[in-house]
């Protein structure tokens, strides 16, 4: 995670908060379930801060980056946790990758 930084802050594209930036950075690792819930909390934490709200009003198709999932045998691909970018995605809406 250091290198991934410094060379972040190296190329000019962002400083994060550890090197005295403004950007949050949360080292995950999906495959060993480490910092995940921590990316939940300040990604809601900033979106809390900058007042970011989705337009429940307009109906399009959702879209979404896939954080975690799972293969189930009864319901197949299931979607664990996700950042939703456009659109209204609810619990139990299909999803097409």
């Amino acid at each position: 995670p250091d290198a991934v930084m410094a060379q972040l802050a190296s190329e000019a594209l962002v400083t994060v908060e550890q090197l005295g930036g403004e950007v949050p950075c949360v080292p995950i690792s999906a495959k060993k379930r480490q910092g995940l819930d921590e990316l939940v909390e300040i990604v809601l934490l900033q979106a809390e801060m900058l007042d970011l709200r989705a337009d429940a009003s307009r109906e399009r198709n959702a879209e979404a980056i896939v954080i975690e999932a799972r293969l189930s045998k009864r319901e197949g691909g299931v979607i664990a946790n996700c950042i939703q970018r456009l659109g209204t995605l609810s619990v139990g809406d299909i999803v097409v990758v």
